[in-house]
């Protein structure tokens, strides 16, 4: 028999009146894995449960996230109401902090809408709540469900959201984004004003697809052009723009990222509904792999100065059969902070600490999480919000222009909050780094590194000073160099690619490093491998062990979009160590000097004035 459409409600706690809904079921449609939404078939617009089967709505995009809402808001409980056409039964299912399920509840659902209520203080430590449908004889259509939380002492459903992009020559991955954010608010999502900040030459404004796009935002979208200050000069002044609206939350996202299904809804609920200020986090999901969650937010490693996932479970975690196979997303956890491919505040929070510091690009969003937390607001990656982007898989920044800002902002990040005595292990770590560039014959990467480090020395003040001109000066220096320009490479034939294994185990690995690391210090290369190159290394094999015996090698360039003639180069080697060791021993040495004068600058760096004198605008002047 068919299923019908349900033509009655059952129960008063069904009343759609009382209650804020946070959360709605998510249906995952084009080429996205459905497994993020719904383990079972779906047709036409609902979720078909055939006959004799079960459906688990245990999914990353549908399950509850019930620890968050109870230890960061003052809800009391949350309301589950489901709509189902045909005859079933529903489960309610919760788990703990250890991912250990059991059922709640168990009711039949006959053409109707079920409702059940959970409290949350049965949440304390961690735990996730979801449903499944199981279908009798006959199909059941699972048309509707939502998520309803109770005892709010505030109206979470008020706070409206301010979105800031900025974008740099992608104008058709930005219109992308416009797209998906339009969608979000004819589906609901409370957004106010959506300023993207162009810094490219290829304007967004002329692509194909621009005014479509504008006329479904209308007078919500500003788009203000500027000259190219990185991600943290186009973000802040997004940011600037919306503080002159009354939007009561900032949604910063990236030009090239996609927000996930309700990703806004959700997280202005959540942080509207926080009792204190909190950034909320979205996950990022791999383009490339759209079930795999690359991170849901991240934590800082004081000692490196670098980064790891906050997840128990690790990175690229995969998602396709639901929740019960990733333990961690049961666990309530706490990011130190979270990537702006898709970031949520309080307009608060800039009044609390600053604007984010004039660093062109990377670490910015690291370096502006810390210094809330450091306030006392908490970064929160909130299961089931998240967003698509591109991941770092096919991408070598190091060997980029991109490794001067990594290595310079990841100082700076660490001289203003890791606190460790002589910069903790980040100056060794620097120097091992550069002698596997060197391995790899990147000359180039290694003279961006000093650069970096030069950088750093020469203080707080520098940092407004240089972000105009500082990636025009890398990338020129890195020009210089054989292996820092890419080439055609038919004039380079290399013989095939060799096979060679990678040292496994401590001392292998330490042998063949010594081992090498002695041929370039101590023996010329061989003339005839400046005329042809002696291997062809694509990028997913740049490893320094895979260079072991040469003196050239056509190495595929970063984002592959050519190749680079690295050449070994004994007196190279030789001074490039020698200046890696002196500049190392000097940032260790002066790290207590160094942190204190980035810390007493950081205020003024933050500060509205500061970045309205380096953007050039007029405090006074009309927006």
């Amino acid at each position: 028999m068919a299923a019908r459409a349900p033509d009655a409600m059952t129960g008063a706690m069904a009343d759609k009146s009382f209650g804020t809904t946070v959360q709605r079921l998510v249906r995952i449609d084009g080429d996205k894995p459905t497994g993020l939404g719904i383990l079972a078939d779906e047709a036409d617009g609902v979720t078909l449960v055939r006959s004799g089967r079960r459906a688990s709505f245990g999914s990353y995009f549908n399950a509850f996230p019930a620890a968050y809402w109870n230890r960061f808001t003052d809800a009391t409980a949350v309301r589950l109401l489901v709509t189902v056409a045909g005859s079933g039964v529903l489960e309610v299912k919760v788990s703990d902090a250890e991912g250990v399920a059991r059922t709640f509840a168990r009711m039949p659902i006959t053409d109707a809408q079920a409702s059940v209520d959970l409290p949350l203080d049965s949440f304390d430590d961690g735990g996730m709540a979801w449903f499944d449908v199981v279908a009798g004889r006959d199909d059941v259509l699972v048309l509707d469900a939502e998520w309803r939380v109770l005892g709010l002492q505030s109206d979470v459903a008020a706070p409206s959201v301010g979105i800031a992009i900025a974008t740099y020559n992608r104008p058709i991955a930005c219109i992308v984004q416009l797209r998906a954010v339009a969608a979000q608010i004819a589906d609901g999502a409370a957004v106010s004003r959506v300023v993207v900040v162009d810094q490219g030459e290829k304007r967004l404004e002329d692509a194909e697809g621009f005014a479509e796009v504008s006329a479904a935002l209308g007078e919500r979208l500003a788009v203000i052009q500027q000259e190219n200050l990185g991600g943290s000069g186009g973000f802040t002044r997004g940011i600037m723009e919306i503080l002159e609206s009354d939007c009561d939350l900032i949604l910063l996202l990236d030009d090239d990222a996609e927000p996930g299904p309700e990703a806004i809804h959700r997280a202005a609920t959540f942080a509207g509904a926080a009792t204190q200020p909190v950034i909320v986090g979205g996950g990022m999901l791999h383009l490339d792999r759209p079930a795999t969650l690359y991170t849901q937010g991240e934590l800082w490693m004081p000692a490196r100065s670098w980064m790891t996932t906050a997840s128990p479970d690790g990175y690229d975690v995969d998602l396709q059969r639901g929740v019960m196979d990733v333990p961690g997303m049961h666990r309530m956890v706490e990011a130190d902070y979270t990537g702006w491919w898709f970031c949520l505040f309080p307009r608060e929070v800039v009044s609390r600490v600053g604007l984010p510091l004039p660093l062109f690009l990377k670490f910015d969003d690291a370096e502006f999480g810390l210094r809330a937390r450091a306030a006392g607001i908490p970064t929160i990656g909130l299961p089931g919000v998240a967003g698509w982007h591109e991941g770092w898989a096919s991408k070598d920044p190091t060997r980029t222009w991109e490794g001067f800002f990594i290595l310079r902002n990841q100082i700076i990040t660490g001289l203003l909050h890791s606190h460790q005595r002589r910069g903790g292990v980040l100056p060794l770590r620097i120097l091992l780094g550069d002698i596997q560039l060197l391995l790899r014959l990147q000359y180039a990467a290694v003279r961006l590194r000093h650069e970096a480090i030069r950088d750093t020395f020469r203080g707080p003040d520098n940092l407004p000073r240089s972000i105009r001109t500082a990636q025009a000066t890398v990338r020129a220096l890195q020009s210089t160099y054989p292996d820092g320009r890419v080439v055609v490479g038919d004039d380079l034939a290399a013989s095939p690619t060799r096979s060679l294994a990678q040292p496994t185990g401590a001392f292998s690995k330490t042998a063949w490093l010594v081992s090498e690391l002695g041929r370039h210090l101590l023996i010329e290369a061989r003339s005839d491998s400046r005329r042809r190159a002696e291997d062809r290394i694509p990028l997913r094999e740049s490893k320094w062990w895979r260079f072991r015996g040469l003196d050239s090698a056509l190495v595929e360039s970063p984002n592959a979009a050519g190749w680079t003639f690295a050449q070994r180069d004994r007196r190279r080697t030789l001074e490039s160590l020698r200046k890696s060791i002196c500049l190392t021993w000097r940032l260790s040495r002066d790290w207590p000097k160094l942190s204190r004068e980035y810390r007493e600058a950081t205020v003024h760096l933050s500060s509205p004035a500061s970045w309205q004198a380096l953007l050039g605008i007029d405090e006074e002047a009309p927006r």
